[in-house]
């Protein structure tokens, strides 16, 4: 049996797209940051858990997702080799 989660496009997208970002450091290596972006999107539009994207969560333009990624990331420190340390620091973004 096939099981789809919902999900939430950003403009025509199907999800964050890293290379439409502006820092390239994002461009290269932030696959975990965008990840971390959308869960807290899919979070807030299906999981009822308020005040993880602080832009209008029902229409996601690339301009309010790229503010947001610039939010999120101090706390998620993107670079080449990945992402090490997502859990730890979503704790700071969102009290859950």
């Amino acid at each position: 049996m096939r099981k789809e989660l919902p999900y939430f496009n950003v403009e025509n997208d199907f999800g964050g797209d890293q290379h439409k970002l502006d820092r390239y450091i994002m461009r290269r290596g932030g696959c975990a940051a965008v990840t971390a972006c959308d869960c807290c999107i899919y979070f807030e539009l299906y999981k009822n858990l308020r005040g993880l994207y602080p832009y209008d969560v029902k229409n996601i333009s690339y301009k309010n997702y790229r503010q947001f990624t610039e939010i999120m990331t101090p706390y998620l420190h993107p670079r080449m080799m990945g992402n090490r340390t997502v859990y730890k620091n979503l704790n700071k973004v969102a009290k859950i």
